[in-house]
Protein backbone atom coordinates (compact mmCIF):
# COMPACT_ATOMS: atom_id res chain seq x y z
CA UNK A 1 0.00 0.00 0.00
CA UNK A 2 1.24 3.47 -0.84
CA UNK A 3 0.35 6.61 1.10
CA UNK A 4 0.99 9.90 -0.67
CA UNK A 5 1.62 12.92 1.55
CA UNK A 6 0.99 16.32 -0.02
CA UNK A 7 1.67 19.64 1.66
CA UNK A 8 -0.41 22.65 0.68
CA UNK A 9 1.00 25.31 -1.64
CA UNK A 10 2.16 28.75 -0.54
CA UNK A 11 -0.38 30.76 1.47
CA UNK A 12 -1.18 34.36 0.64
CA UNK A 13 0.32 35.90 3.77
CA UNK A 14 3.40 38.08 4.35
CA UNK A 15 6.66 36.14 4.46
CA UNK A 16 7.54 35.16 8.02
CA UNK A 17 3.96 35.02 9.33
CA UNK A 18 3.13 32.44 11.99
CA UNK A 19 -0.20 31.15 10.68
CA UNK A 20 -0.54 27.60 12.08
CA UNK A 21 -4.23 26.96 12.73
CA UNK A 22 -5.39 30.24 11.14
CA UNK A 23 -7.37 29.61 7.96
CA UNK A 24 -5.31 31.81 5.65
CA UNK A 25 -5.97 32.27 1.89
CA UNK A 26 -3.82 30.75 -0.82
CA UNK A 27 -1.38 32.53 -3.07
CA UNK A 28 -3.55 31.95 -6.15
CA UNK A 29 -0.76 32.27 -8.71
CA UNK A 30 1.40 29.74 -6.87
CA UNK A 31 -1.57 27.39 -6.47
CA UNK A 32 -2.37 27.48 -10.20
CA UNK A 33 1.25 26.84 -11.10
CA UNK A 34 1.87 24.02 -8.61
CA UNK A 35 -1.27 21.90 -8.94
CA UNK A 36 -0.43 20.36 -12.34
CA UNK A 37 3.10 19.48 -11.18
CA UNK A 38 1.80 17.90 -7.99
CA UNK A 39 -0.78 15.88 -9.93
CA UNK A 40 1.98 14.53 -12.18
CA UNK A 41 3.45 12.71 -9.16
CA UNK A 42 0.17 11.03 -8.21
CA UNK A 43 -1.49 7.85 -9.45
CA UNK A 44 -5.08 7.92 -10.62
CA UNK A 45 -8.18 7.04 -8.66
CA UNK A 46 -7.09 7.60 -5.06
CA UNK A 47 -9.13 8.65 -2.05
CA UNK A 48 -7.93 11.97 -0.60
CA UNK A 49 -8.02 12.76 3.13
CA UNK A 50 -7.38 16.37 4.05
CA UNK A 51 -7.08 18.92 6.79
CA UNK A 52 -10.20 21.12 6.72
CA UNK A 53 -8.05 24.24 6.35
CA UNK A 54 -8.90 25.98 3.07
CA UNK A 55 -5.31 25.78 1.85
CA UNK A 56 -5.47 21.97 2.12
CA UNK A 57 -9.10 21.26 1.24
CA UNK A 58 -8.91 23.23 -2.02
CA UNK A 59 -5.78 21.36 -3.02
CA UNK A 60 -7.32 17.98 -2.19
CA UNK A 61 -10.45 18.77 -4.19
CA UNK A 62 -8.42 19.98 -7.17
CA UNK A 63 -6.09 16.98 -7.16
CA UNK A 64 -8.97 14.53 -6.78
CA UNK A 65 -10.66 16.08 -9.81
CA UNK A 66 -7.46 16.02 -11.87
CA UNK A 67 -6.55 12.42 -11.03
CA UNK A 68 -9.99 10.83 -11.10
CA UNK A 69 -9.98 10.36 -7.35
CA UNK A 70 -12.41 11.41 -4.63
CA UNK A 71 -12.32 13.54 -1.50
CA UNK A 72 -12.89 10.94 1.22
CA UNK A 73 -12.89 13.17 4.31
CA UNK A 74 -11.88 16.47 5.86
CA UNK A 75 -10.48 15.55 9.26
CA UNK A 76 -9.66 18.12 11.95
CA UNK A 77 -6.96 15.84 13.36
CA UNK A 78 -4.85 16.80 10.32
CA UNK A 79 -4.85 20.51 11.21
CA UNK A 80 -1.53 22.31 11.61
CA UNK A 81 -0.03 22.92 15.03
CA UNK A 82 -2.01 25.47 17.05
CA UNK A 83 0.37 28.34 17.80
CA UNK A 84 -2.01 30.02 20.25
CA UNK A 85 -1.12 33.64 20.98
CA UNK A 86 1.45 33.64 18.19
CA UNK A 87 -1.12 33.06 15.42
CA UNK A 88 -1.14 35.73 12.73
CA UNK A 89 1.96 37.50 14.01
CA UNK A 90 5.37 37.76 12.38
CA UNK A 91 7.90 35.35 13.83
CA UNK A 92 10.41 38.18 14.24
CA UNK A 93 7.97 40.07 16.49
CA UNK A 94 7.34 37.21 18.93
CA UNK A 95 8.80 37.40 22.48
CA UNK A 96 12.26 35.83 22.30
CA UNK A 97 11.96 34.21 25.72
CA UNK A 98 8.81 32.38 24.61
CA UNK A 99 10.20 31.21 21.28
CA UNK A 100 13.49 30.14 22.86
CA UNK A 101 11.68 27.99 25.42
CA UNK A 102 9.55 26.43 22.69
CA UNK A 103 12.51 25.83 20.37
CA UNK A 104 14.41 24.06 23.13
CA UNK A 105 11.62 21.48 23.54
CA UNK A 106 9.13 21.61 20.66
CA UNK A 107 7.75 18.20 21.54
CA UNK A 108 6.92 19.13 25.13
CA UNK A 109 6.43 22.91 25.23
CA UNK A 110 3.43 24.65 23.71
CA UNK A 111 3.25 28.27 22.57
CA UNK A 112 1.08 30.33 24.96
CA UNK A 113 -2.51 29.05 24.63
CA UNK A 114 -1.39 26.70 21.84
CA UNK A 115 -0.31 23.07 21.61
CA UNK A 116 2.97 21.21 21.67
CA UNK A 117 4.27 19.07 18.83
CA UNK A 118 3.72 16.10 21.15
CA UNK A 119 0.00 16.91 21.26
CA UNK A 120 -0.11 17.26 17.47
CA UNK A 121 1.76 13.93 17.21
CA UNK A 122 -0.95 12.20 19.25
CA UNK A 123 -3.90 13.52 17.24
CA UNK A 124 -2.30 12.91 13.83
CA UNK A 125 -1.39 9.38 14.83
CA UNK A 126 -4.95 8.76 16.03
CA UNK A 127 -6.20 9.73 12.56
CA UNK A 128 -3.51 7.73 10.78
CA UNK A 129 -3.92 4.55 12.82
CA UNK A 130 -7.69 4.49 12.23
CA UNK A 131 -7.41 5.34 8.53
CA UNK A 132 -4.60 2.87 7.95
CA UNK A 133 -6.44 0.03 9.70
CA UNK A 134 -9.56 0.60 7.60
CA UNK A 135 -7.56 0.86 4.36
CA UNK A 136 -5.58 -2.30 5.06
CA UNK A 137 -8.74 -4.22 5.96
CA UNK A 138 -10.33 -3.12 2.68
CA UNK A 139 -7.10 -3.85 0.76
CA UNK A 140 -6.91 -0.30 -0.57
CA UNK A 141 -3.76 -0.06 -2.73
CA UNK A 142 -3.09 3.64 -2.21
CA UNK A 143 -4.47 6.84 -0.69
CA UNK A 144 -3.45 10.47 -0.28
CA UNK A 145 -3.23 12.77 2.73
CA UNK A 146 -3.17 16.54 2.19
CA UNK A 147 -1.89 18.48 5.16
CA UNK A 148 0.58 20.87 6.70
CA UNK A 149 4.26 20.89 7.58
CA UNK A 150 3.53 19.76 11.13
CA UNK A 151 0.90 17.11 10.48
CA UNK A 152 2.79 15.52 7.58
CA UNK A 153 6.08 15.68 9.45
CA UNK A 154 4.53 13.38 12.07
CA UNK A 155 3.97 10.72 9.40
CA UNK A 156 7.43 11.15 7.86
CA UNK A 157 9.11 10.86 11.27
CA UNK A 158 7.00 7.81 12.06
CA UNK A 159 8.03 6.11 8.82
CA UNK A 160 11.67 6.85 9.67
CA UNK A 161 11.13 5.38 13.16
CA UNK A 162 11.92 8.69 14.82
CA UNK A 163 10.24 10.37 17.80
CA UNK A 164 8.53 13.75 18.37
CA UNK A 165 11.78 15.09 19.81
CA UNK A 166 13.36 14.53 16.36
CA UNK A 167 11.16 17.29 14.89
CA UNK A 168 14.06 19.01 13.13
CA UNK A 169 15.20 15.81 11.37
CA UNK A 170 12.65 16.09 8.55
CA UNK A 171 11.35 18.89 6.37
CA UNK A 172 8.13 18.66 4.34
CA UNK A 173 8.19 21.30 1.60
CA UNK A 174 5.21 23.33 0.35
CA UNK A 175 3.57 22.03 -2.80
CA UNK A 176 5.57 18.80 -2.76
CA UNK A 177 4.72 15.10 -2.63
CA UNK A 178 6.22 12.41 -0.39
CA UNK A 179 5.32 8.73 -0.26
CA UNK A 180 5.26 6.01 2.39
CA UNK A 181 5.13 2.31 1.57
CA UNK A 182 3.10 0.26 4.06
CA UNK A 183 3.23 -3.52 4.35
CA UNK A 184 1.38 -5.82 6.73
CA UNK A 185 3.16 -8.98 7.83
CA UNK A 186 1.48 -12.35 8.18
CA UNK A 187 1.36 -11.76 11.92
CA UNK A 188 -0.54 -8.52 11.39
CA UNK A 189 2.30 -6.13 12.18
CA UNK A 190 2.55 -3.00 10.03
CA UNK A 191 5.86 -2.00 8.47
CA UNK A 192 6.35 1.50 7.03
CA UNK A 193 9.12 2.80 4.79
CA UNK A 194 9.64 6.26 3.33
CA UNK A 195 9.89 5.81 -0.45
CA UNK A 196 10.60 9.45 -1.32
CA UNK A 197 10.43 12.93 0.17
CA UNK A 198 9.53 16.27 -1.42
CA UNK A 199 9.20 15.44 -5.11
Amino acid sequence: MEIYLIRHTRPGVPEGTCYGRTDVPLDEADFAQRVPAIADHLPAGMAFYSSPATRCARLAESLAARTGGALAALDARLHELHFGDWEGRLWRDLPRAETASWSADIAGVAPPNGESFGALWARVNAFYDATLAAALAAEVPRLAIVGHAGSLKVLVLRALRLAPADYMQADVAQGRVSCIDVRQTGAGAVRERLLFLNR
